[in-house]
């Protein structure tokens, strides 16, 4: 069984992380502890009554947060204790992936480590990485699972089935615009962080791709928009949670939006093609939309070499990384 604590940035990121994982115990046949995930449990079937994050799902419940925090104890006391004696036995090992903290990671995927000569199997079997690596391929081969794994529930399907099926009336195409504001503001120095204005330029450069078409536009963003800023345009802006706003993405027929692992697991989870907006001058191309298969931030991209553009992100974020990390172990002692 792997355990893994590393605590990677927010839904989007953890979604990606953790599908990884499964790729990974789908292909050893072995179970997975994914304690990272508990702050978005509760939206997802899977982990619902399933605090601790275990894969395959256990068959008994356990969603007691108190349960989750001995459990997180036990285990972080655990993992200490076999990589201070360097234990690698049948009941305890550690697991250090060969290309943490190095600019290698974005070339390391499930397969890569379920093939890896040095990972042990045993009891527990702690995962010792500070930076998430993502499948350099595709997570399409375990869709099903993963699929299974993440349904979302009943309540939310239902409310934005309703909605959906009432902006898609008279309409048809429904394209879902995912404007990133908020810490985009700051990451990547606010690179990806675009105004009003450059949105309203994709969107029409997208209509007029469709002469004839009637398109409705459906603004999903993490900050205030003002409909003033959009004339012209038949625009929905949703007011959901983000979780609606996540389904309501995935539901669409084209997605544009910057880079963010959040519209990828949309584009990801419903089959969606969506166009990335690399820069200020970012001009829309049909033929840039692609569906996101599991490497968040990849679909589409062609004007920049991809591995050195992740390689530029991966560099800015190990110090960071490794913050989070003394957080977590702040955490679980």
């Amino acid at each position: 069984m792997l355990v893994v604590f590393y605590n990677s940035g927010q839904l989007g990121n953890r979604l990606f992380y953790f599908s990884h994982f499964i790729a990974f115990a789908e292909l050893k046949k072995t179970k997975v502890i994914c304690l990272f995930f508990n702050e978005y449990s509760k939206h997802f079937k899977g982990t619902a009554d399933n605090i601790c994050g275990i894969y395959p799902k256990p068959f008994f419940s356990m969603g007691s947060a108190f349960a989750r925090k001995i459990i997180s104890y036990v285990l972080w006391n655990l993992f200490s204790f076999a990589k201070k004696y360097k234990i690698n036995n049948r009941f305890l090992s550690t697991y250090k992936p060969p290309h943490d903290g190095k600019m290698e990671s974005i070339n390391y995927g499930a397969k890569d480590f379920a093939n890896d000569p040095n990972y042990k199997e045993a009891l527990f079997t702690f995962y010792d990485g500070n930076y998430p690596w993502y499948d350099t391929t595709d997570l399409s081969e375990f869709e099903q699972p993963i699929e299974a794994f993440f349904q979302t529930h009943k309540e939310v399907n239902e409310k934005v089935n309703t909605f959906i099926e009432n902006e898609r009336k008279e309409i048809d195409l429904l394209v879902g615009i995912h404007i990133r504001r908020g810490d985009y503001k700051d990451f990547a120095g606010g690179k990806y962080y675009f105004s009003d204005v450059k949105y309203l330029k994709l969107m029409n450069e997208f209509q007029a791709n469709f002469p004839g078409k009637n398109i409705k536009f459906i603004i999903c963003s993490n900050e205030k928009i003002s409909p003033n800023n959009y004339p012209f345009l038949k625009c929905t802006f949703s007011k959901g949670s983000f979780m609606e706003d996540l389904i309501i993405l995935s539901k669409c027929d084209y997605l544009i939006g910057p880079p963010s692992t959040f519209s990828d697991w949309a584009s990801f989870s419903g089959q969606v093609p969506i166009f990335h907006i690399y820069s200020k001058e970012t001009e829309l191309r049909l033929d840039e939309f692609a569906t996101c298969h599991g490497r968040p931030f990849v679909a589409g991209e062609q004007k920049e070499d991809t591995e050195v553009k992740l390689n530029k992100k991966i560099k800015r974020n190990i110090k960071a990384g490794k913050a989070r990390r003394k957080a977590a172990i702040r955490q679980y002692i």
